[in-house]
């Protein structure tokens, strides 16, 4: 049997459980890659390390902005054990869009 063959796209993650509707707000999180290197084991301590890859202001909307993050889960020896890279709609700061003008 051959394996389908992956394919990137984004995954909207902005749905929230009823309960959570009205009183939460999630920025829109879309996953463009997801990896899992090495196996997690159940005995394995875990600690997520990420890095803001580019922050890039909206055109269209200027009170916002989408933030690439890169999110590397590791064990208590330092392996990575997952890579996910996302992308989220972030709202700026007041101001931003006058003072990046600037």
């Amino acid at each position: 049997m051959n394996p389908k063959p992956r394919t990137k796209k984004a995954i909207d993650m902005t749905q929230t459980p009823a309960s959570h509707a009205s009183t939460t707000t999630q920025p829109p999180i879309y996953l463009e890659d997801l990896t899992w290197p090495q196996p997690t084991r159940a005995s394995d301590v875990l600690h997520v390390v990420s890095e803001v890859i580019e922050v890039t202001p909206s055109r269209s909307k200027p009170d916002r902005g989408m933030v690439s993050v890169r999110s590397e889960t590791r064990n208590q020896h330092g392996d990575v054990l997952q890579v996910a890279n996302v992308r989220i709609v972030v709202p700026r700061r007041p101001g931003a869009s006058k003072a990046a003008a600037a």
